[in-house]
């Protein structure tokens, strides 16, 4: 004989329907665990990526101050420099006039033995005999003069030959002069 199912009633029915709604759950949980999975990984990574990238921005961010500031540090420093080399080239060009005005203030000073080479470090001077003591004399073809050896450096090399530049000055003018009288005479 068959049998035959249980009479249905109402909490037969609910029974049954509740087994049926915690199957269909639990398969739709298991289903729908499933094909998160794989977003949920996703969204971890994406999350950790999103991390990592919020604390390389901050770290840019803070760079980004840092150099704006060192930048604007430089500017006043360039400013500053500019000012300084503006200033030092005035003044530069203020003490290359002074010194071009000494040298040539001292140049009107200086005193002008023509005739002497420079590259000689001693030069020969005849002088009478009657030479202070202490210079070298050497026999001169003159009987009753001698060489005396004068380095240019002394003050007595200079005197020596300024004196005879003087001499020979005055010889030259008196020998115009007398020239000149005689074209006179005539």
């Amino acid at each position: 004989m068959a049998t035959w199912p249980s009479p249905l009633t109402l909490e037969t029915l609910i029974i049954q329907l509740e087994k049926s709604r915690k199957s269909t759950t639990a398969e739709l949980t298991a289903s729908s665990n499933a094909a998160r999975a794989p977003i949920n990984s996703a969204l971890e990574s994406i999350a950790t990526t999103v991390a990592k990238h919020t604390s390389t921005i901050s770290e840019m961010g803070t760079a980004l101050s840092t150099h704006s500031d060192n930048i604007t540090s430089l500017g006043q420093d360039v400013v500053e420099l500019r000012s300084k080399l503006t200033l030092i080239t005035e003044e530069k060009g203020a003490l290359q006039a002074a010194v071009e005005d000494l040298v040539s203030r001292s140049k009107r000073q200086n005193l002008r033995v023509i005739g002497l080479p420079e590259d000689i470090e001693a030069c020969a001077v005849v002088l009478p005999p009657m030479m202070p003591y202490g210079y070298v004399n050497e026999p001169s073809a003159f009987s009753t003069f001698k060489e005396v050896v004068l380095h240019r450096d002394s003050l007595f090399f200079l005197i020596v030959v300024i004196l005879i530049r003087f001499v020979i000055v005055c010889l030259l003018l008196i020998v115009t002069m007398t020239s000149v009288a005689e074209d006179f005479n005539c």
